[in-house]
Order: C-alpha cells, then structure tokens, then sequence
C-alpha cells in the first residue's frame, strides 16, 4: 500500500470545544425517547472506576495530535487521510487468558454451538495479554462496522477537513447510540463523498468504488490488513434501500458470492484498546469516542429492558454481554459495540471493575448465535468469573 500524507490541522481550544459538542446530546437518546431535548455533560470518561495507570504502550499518551506520516502522493494525484495511532499496539499471548478462551468454545460446543462460525478475542489491558480464538478470521461484523466509521469520522475531523464538525452531531448520536443505518449512511456519504445510486459510466463508477474504499484504505494504512468496511448497513428506509441496491450491489461483485464487510475480532478488539487507552487519533478525540460507546446510564437505570425494537431503536444490552452486569450488585463500568442480524451476532466490549480492565470481542456467523439470547450473556458471565478470580 501507498503510504498517503495525514492531513492535519493543530489542534486548538475552539476546536476541542466544538468536538465536545459532537457528543452532548448523547444521553437523550439513552432515555430512549427521541423527543427529548436533554443538555449532557461534555464526553469525558473521568468516571472510570480505576482506569489502569499505565497504557499497554510505553509511553503515556499526549494530548497532541499525531505527528505526519511520510509524505506520498497516491495514484489519483491527491493526499488521503489515514488512521494513525500515537503508539502502535504489542500484544502478548498468555496462557491463563487462552484458557479462559479455551472454556468458552468449550461451553459452546458441550451446548451443540458450532464452533467453526465463531471467533474470540480476551486482552487484559492493563498488561497488553491476550488469549483468542480464530481471531485473525475476517467475518462479517454487521453494526459493529459503525465503531470503524466513527474513528474514521474523527480522523477526518482531527485532519482539519470539515470547518463544522457539528454536522455531524445528530447522526453520530443516532448511529452510535440507535445504531440507527439511515444516519450511518449518511456519515458513509460524507466521509467519502459518494451517494447510493444507480447509473453511472464505467470511469465514474470506478472513481465512486475508489472514494468508498477510502474507508479500507484508512485503515489498512494502520496495518489493518484486508478489512472491508465500505459497505452499508441496511435496510435504509428513507433511501428506499431494504437490501443492495445499484452502486451498492454492483460494489458486491459476484451475486453467488458477494463481497460483504469483513473484520476480524483481532482488529475490533485492537480498536476499542487503542481507543480506550487513549492512542486513537489522539487522548482528547479517543475520549470523545468512549463518551458514545458507553452503556453505564442505560444498565444503571434499566432502560434497556423498556426498548421496543419496533421503535427503531437497537437493544445494545438484551442479548449482549452487558445483560450479565446488570445482574451484579457491584458497578462495573461498560462500553461496547455490538451488532445482530437474523444469522449473526457480534459485540466488541470494554469491562473494568476497578481491579480487573479487560475487552471482548466476540463474533458469531451462525443463525444458532444469532437466535440464542442467552448465550453472549453466559460467556460474559464466564469471561468476568474467570478474570476476577
């Protein structure tokens, strides 16, 4: 891969003040009613119940943005942005950390889950170790896509390219907090300038492909090796769009075989690490980004078990690792990203109790995960047990 320059932009007071807008409406939405008009407090994870002294990097990090990449100029003759890290993560594999691991795919098999469709990652962040399962699997992630499109989304607000970042505020809610695809595929458009479609000639159609394979190669920069993640979710009602329609099937190439969104638990969970820790982008905007990942009001209050989902709005909690917190007497802090379809299921969470800081990132490509409710909760349960003890 080309590397391609980081534009960037010093930081500046005004700008973090208007960053910090991006998020204050978050907690409307986790009162669940949209008709809420509720002033919040500004994204900071100051809260966190002993947050681990030091990062799995050995330097602290700052709040300065990243330095620039090595200048290059790529094949269309322009400059791209591209995901920098402050520190690039090391991880280290260990043996009581894969046992815990061993014992899930041990459960799930003694209860007649498939194994083959599932994919496991465990880092204990406070040392950097990890245990995993078929983690480097590229599987589909469904609505765990939006956490990259929201890193991606910062990027481009850290490099200085949009003067307003509050564009972006409700859709980033919504995206973030509903998990909602109407507001996803609008932050999709802008990021990479391209609209859902129909006609286009060939020369056009290969320059829309080129902007939306930004998202790729925004990472790929980042040694995110061979993930997809230019693909919509959907059904996009307001666009009319229930399935890929247009450019958006035309990019799946081969109907027998059509080209989806693929991410490994291996780079969801090295994600959320680099932005729990602080290195995603930069301290200020990884802490932005915690500020929509985090389901401490929604367990506290027990809201979650008030969601309809035929209000539109995504149950981040039932079915998903949080439902086993809610049951604990003792508060744990949680963020997380997950993401279901009718055949899948998939959560990428951070956990830390105060004495234990762990993150989980389950992926299951089967209809038997997809339509269990129960069992990301039992390995949740499994995961905690076995790290507290």
């Amino acid at each position: 891969m080309k590397e391609i320059k980081f534009l960037i932009i010093s930081t500046s007071m005004a700008s973090l003040f208007v960053l910090a807008g991006l998020a204050i409406t978050k907690n409307s939405d986790q009162k669940l009613k949209s008709s809420e008009t509720i002033a919040s407090p500004s994204p900071q994870i100051s809260h966190l119940p002993q947050q681990p002294e030091t990062p799995l990097t050995s330097v602290q990090t700052s709040p300065n943005l990243p330095p620039l990449p090595p200048k290059a100029i790529n094949s269309s003759h322009s400059q791209e942005i591209v995901y920098l890290t402050l520190e690039s993560p090391t991880f280290q594999k260990n043996q009581s950390l894969q046992k815990i691991v061993d014992q899930i795919v041990q459960y799930a098999a003694d209860k007649k889950y498939p194994i083959n469709p599932l994919s496991i990652t465990l880092i204990n962040v406070k040392t950097g170790q990890y245990g995993e399962y078929q983690q480097d699997r590229l599987r589909y992630p469904a609505s765990v896509v939006k956490l990259f499109w929201m890193v991606a989304l910062y990027g481009q607000i850290a490099s200085g390219k949009w003067q307003d970042p509050q564009i972006f505020a409700e859709d980033l809610r919504k995206m973030m907090i509903q998990s909602d695809n109407e507001a996803a595929s609008r932050i999709v458009n802008q990021l990479t300038d391209t609209q859902s479609g129909n006609n286009l000639t060939d020369q056009d159609y290969k320059q829309w492909l080129y902007k939306r394979q930004w998202l790729n190669r925004f990472f790929e920069y980042a040694n995110y090796k061979n993930i997809n993640i230019s693909q919509k979710t959907f059904p996009i009602p307001s666009e009319k769009l229930f399935e890929p329609k247009g450019l958006d099937l035309k990019m799946r190439g081969n109907p027998n075989k059509p080209i989806r969104n693929k991410i490994s638990t291996e780079q969801a969970a090295r994600l959320m690490y680099e932005i729990v820790t602080g290195n995603a982008i930069s301290k200020e905007y990884s802490e932005n980004m915690m500020f929509w990942l985090d389901r401490n009001e929604l367990l506290s209050s027990g809201e979650w078990k008030e969601i309809d989902p035929n209000t539109g709005y995504f149950n981040p909690i039932q079915g998903f690792l949080g439902e086993y917190f809610s049951t604990l007497s003792h508060r744990v802090y949680f963020a997380s990203k997950a993401g279901w379809t009718g055949n899948t299921r998939q959560e990428v969470a951070y956990i830390n109790d105060g004495k234990v800081a762990y993150i989980l990132a389950i992926f299951a490509e089967d209809t038997a995960y997809a339509q269990n409710w129960q069992i990301f909760p039992k390995i949740s349960e499994i995961v905690y047990t076995e790290m507290t003890n």
